[in-house]
């Protein structure tokens, strides 16, 4: 077997080890029913010799290495399915984070399992398109994403505790202030929900409790 030509739909950087990935992933999912709830991210394996794949991320523990996607169970951590990163393809659908994300969550359509991930895949699209796959998600999001409401409340006119939410038919923008804004989309969770978690207060011995959304929680 020899590497197709770049221009080619079947060119692969990691064809060489691409038939032992695809045994490992067949095995993966086999051995395992999904969980209701399931996590898709991203990791280094780390890697200090030279190789074209090798990647390196100057915020991570491990800074040089492979770059993998992984979707596992949320409370188990079971491995159910993963890739390697071999560089950005071109005249892609979508974005590099959208595209990774409904590659690794084709086995679960209509399955309506819950997956959860954070803003570098998320987007009100990729919510919608989720949905229409039969699953429900829910992740952090950047707010310049595509199709963002621009009605949620700065974060100047929010104190500690605040939320807002804006909806569009089934998809929900939810925007919470802690230290920090949190904005969250979902197809699934009730932005009505509240609950509340514990937060440290300058100058007081005790933690206080604070208003959060159940969507903030999940």
């Amino acid at each position: 077997q020899t590497l197709p030509p770049k221009t080619c739909p079947t060119f692969d950087r990691a064809w060489k080890v691409r038939p032992f990935l695809d045994h490992l992933q067949r095995h993966f999912m086999s051995s395992l029913e999904p969980e209701a709830q399931q996590s898709v991210d991203e990791h280094m394996c780390k890697f200090k010799g030279r190789s074209i794949l090798r990647q390196y991320m100057k915020n991570k523990p491990i800074k040089w290495g492979f770059k993998f996607w992984f979707r596992c169970g949320s409370k188990s951590g079971y491995l159910y399915q993963f890739d390697i990163y071999t560089g950005r393809k071109e005249q892609t659908e979508h974005g590099l984070g959208e595209s990774v994300l409904l590659r690794l969550c084709e086995p679960l359509q209509n399955s309506f399992c819950q997956v959860f991930f954070d803003n570098f895949f998320n987007s009100p699209n990729l919510m919608v398109e989720l949905l229409q796959k039969g699953i429900y998600a829910t992740g952090t999001v950047r707010k310049n994403r595509c199709n963002m409401p621009k009605t949620l409340v700065d974060d100047k006119g929010m104190k500690r505790g605040d939320s807002d939410c804006a909806q569009s038919h089934d998809i929900v923008a939810l925007k919470w202030m802690d230290t920090r804004s949190v904005i969250l989309l979902s197809n699934i969770e009730d932005p009505t929900k509240i609950t509340t978690v514990e937060r440290r207060v300058k100058g007081k011995p005790d933690k206080a409790r604070i208003p959060c959304p159940a969507i903030v929680k999940s």
